[in-house]
């Protein structure tokens, strides 16, 4: 792990999220065979994109001082949770896509959204942008819950990569 500093924080956030977009980037092509699925893997890999902007553009914004700022445990004990989530679920296998859909709602439930709204919370000055910013992340998951509704568990387990 790298020092326990913001800008460690961004940098881990950043590129959990660069993580997040090539996955559902991924679960895109994998279900290419059912448009209506694909295009929602593509829309959420969209919003991930956004929110590297979102994060890069505040990195920008700090000061170096608050950049080194050392982050509390707790918050750091957060950072080592997302981190093992993430490294699981870059070695999981999906075969449906009920399994993709479980990996997805699992990383967007995590701790990976709180962070990122710490982040925000705590190094965006502009109460607009904050409320936009937090509104995002609220619409990106209500995108995957509504999607989760769309398709019942079997028939999500019915939707394989291998029909392609």
């Amino acid at each position: 792990m790298p020092d326990k500093t913001i800008q460690a924080l961004f940098e881990l956030a950043i590129n959990w999220e660069t993580q997040a977009h090539d996955l559902y980037a991924n679960f895109a092509k994998l279900f290419n065979n059912e448009p209506k699925v694909s295009a929602f893997w593509i829309q959420l890999s969209k919003d991930e994109s956004g929110h590297i902007v979102v994060l890069k553009d505040i990195l920008n914004k700090i000061s170096i001082e608050k950049r080194l700022m050392v982050v509390g445990n707790e918050q750091w004990n957060s950072v080592t949770r997302v981190e093992g989530l993430i490294k699981e679920a870059s070695t999981r296998k999906v075969l449906t896509l009920d399994d993709a859909y479980d990996l997805a709602h699992q990383l967007e439930m995590s701790e990976v959204n709180t962070v990122f709204k710490i982040l925000v919370n705590n190094n965006l000055p502009d109460e607009e942008g904050h409320k936009f910013i937090v509104s995002d992340v609220t619409e990106h998951i209500e995108k995957l819950m509504r999607f989760g509704k769309e398709y019942t568990q079997s028939q999500r387990r019915r939707i394989n990569i291998h029909s392609i």
